[in-house]
């Protein structure tokens, strides 16, 4: 058997008698909505150049655009290894090995145009030179996370190629000609 007030227009069933609960969410919930933060705003130019900067990079190829996808081909390569020292000199707490593995990596971040990522970079220089490894873990997030973006980077800018890989064309053979006798 349904309730009285279940019948009447504009009251919820279930909400009691005048539907106060639901008008008290539906207000809680305006609320919220007015009071939320707002949506963070797109990234500066000046903060996209601190994650890559094209016209740095392009200085570094001598503005040959196609050389700087090579380039950036190559970098995107060698990630993965630079990582793995990084990753092995915290572990083994080798400050000479973050140092210079920080250093190779600060270079090469430098010349395909990253600077916040030579910033990064240089600062796990330091800390192995300090042999302050209680930092380093917190940096290495951070350094990843700039390497993800630094990805995402390069492919709005169209400068990733899909990766080379060997060509499947079978050697061409030639016909041997039978020796001549002598």
């Amino acid at each position: 058997e349904r309730r009285e007030a279940d019948r009447q227009p504009g009251v919820v069933a279930g909400a009691g008698h005048d539907g106060d609960e639901l008008v008290e969410t539906v207000e809680r919930f305006a609320e919220q909505k007015r009071t939320a933060a707002p949506a963070a705003p797109e990234p500066s130019a000046r903060a996209r150049a601190a994650v890559f900067d094209e016209q740095a990079a392009l200085a570094h190829t001598g503005g040959d655009r196609r050389l700087l996808g090579e380039v950036i081909a190559l970098f995107r390569s060698d990630v993965p290894s630079y990582i793995r020292r990084l990753d092995t000199a915290v572990k083994q707490r080798d400050g000479a090995a973050l140092r210079m593995a920080a250093h190779g990596l600060k270079g090469a971040l430098a010349t395909i145009g990253s600077p916040r990522g030579r910033e990064l970079a240089a600062e796990l220089e330091t800390i192995g030179t300090a042999r302050r490894f209680a930092e380093a873990a917190a940096k290495m997030v951070r350094l990843r996370d700039h390497l993800t973006v630094l990805e995402q980077a390069f492919e709005s800018a169209g400068l990733l190629s899909a990766p080379r890989t060997p060509s499947k064309k079978p050697a061409r053979r030639t016909a041997r000609r039978p020796a001549a006798p002598r």
